[in-house]
């Protein structure tokens, strides 16, 4: 019914702005942190690093807010903490400062997939508002793509900062979102 597809556009709206964010910012990280004086082998450690928190990271969110209850929360919690931390980027040079705030926006970025995951697919299966979860993902893939399109043309207009500028506002429509 019309409500099905009011809750569809919902989590459709949702995975848009957080896979665009993903999209204007994970391909040209590398090349923003080589901005900020990073040697090759000191971006090496740094993406490791991030991954690592990652791995700890994202297991650790999704226990903690089934533990709570609290899905929409945690989700709207780590992108409001990954939005900070993503200008954060822009505040420091240096190995360490980057690779601090690197590892701690990995982590905020981590769970937001899961979390949206779980909660779209239980939506998805509600009997009367149901909706079809593949609908929600490929919009995500379609956005992730433009995201990436976008990011490049501005980043070719303007300097790499501006990767991170967007990958924030887009995580702000995120945490607006999650509610939803």
């Amino acid at each position: 019914g019309s409500s099905s597809l009011g809750v569809l556009h919902r989590f459709i709206l949702l995975y848009v702005l957080m896979y665009a964010a993903f999209g204007a910012a994970s391909p040209f990280w590398p090349l923003f942190f080589e901005s900020r004086g990073l040697t090759p082998e000191q971006l090496g450690f740094l993406l490791a690093l991030g991954q690592l928190a990652r791995l700890i990271a994202g297991p650790l969110a999704g226990r903690v807010a089934d533990i709570l209850g609290a899905l929409r929360a945690s989700l709207a919690t780590c992108a409001s903490f990954a939005a900070l931390l993503t200008v954060g980027l822009l505040t420091v040079k240096g190995f360490w400062p980057l690779a601090v705030i690197h590892m701690a926006h990995a982590a905020m970025l981590a769970p937001i997939t899961a979390l949206a995951d779980a909660i779209a697919v239980n939506a998805a299966r509600a009997p009367q508002k149901g909706f079809e979860y593949g609908w929600v993902r490929g919009s995500a893939s379609a956005a992730f793509i433009a995201g990436t399109l976008a990011a490049g043309q501005i980043v070719g207009a303007n300097d790499l900062s501006a990767i991170a500028w967007m990958q924030a506002a887009l995580l702000a429509g995120v945490v607006l979102s999650a509610p939803l």
